[in-house]
């Protein structure tokens, strides 16, 4: 049988240095988007059609003490899920790797103010019993270990200690 080793290589790269500040970011929201559908012979979401929404519930949780008033937002743009670097997954659904850019929006601005690249790359080490790709529990061991390493770079982020509160438009 074979182990897979998909917490030990999880790698993340920063794209975008933070400012100088004392502060820990807090979100008002978690959006988590696929982009999969622009790669043609992409078909994970046909097996994993909550994988969005999954990834969204998992990452709230690892950041619940980062939800709140606040004019931050999180935004997920999940670009690839394969089975060594095959978009087209088999017919079990085995996939292990998952790649996404984790962006730090402010409030109605398009350029994010922090970027980084979260990558989940799952391999096997011989003669080790454990989970399988395709299997319940391996897509949500991957999609947990996704979370918590957005986590850890979420509370990396600072912010400004002069950051202005969310203010409701409808309010005079």
């Amino acid at each position: 049988m074979k182990r897979i080793v998909a917490l030990a290589t999880a790698s993340v790269i920063a794209l975008a240095a933070g400012a100088a500040s004392a502060e820990k970011l807090m979100v008002n929201e978690i959006q988590v988007k696929s982009e999969l559908s622009d790669i043609t012979e992409s078909n994970a979401l046909q097996f994993y059609p909550t994988l969005t929404d999954d990834l969204r519930n998992a990452i709230g949780e690892q950041i619940a003490g980062q939800i709140g008033d606040s004019i931050y937002h999180l935004e997920v743009n999940l670009k690839e899920v394969s089975l060594d670097g095959a978009y087209a997954l088999p017919g079990n659904g085995e996939f292990n790797k998952m790649e996404a850019f984790v962006s730090v929006f402010a409030e109605d601005e398009t350029i994010p103010e922090e970027k980084f690249w979260i990558r989940l790359d799952a391999r096997s080490a011989n003669q080790l019993a454990a989970l399988q790709p395709g299997t319940a529990d391996f897509y949500n061991a991957l999609v947990d270990a996704f979370a918590r390493e957005t986590a850890k770079e979420v509370a990396e982020v600072d912010v400004p200690t002069n950051t202005p509160q969310r203010i409701d438009k409808n309010e005079g």
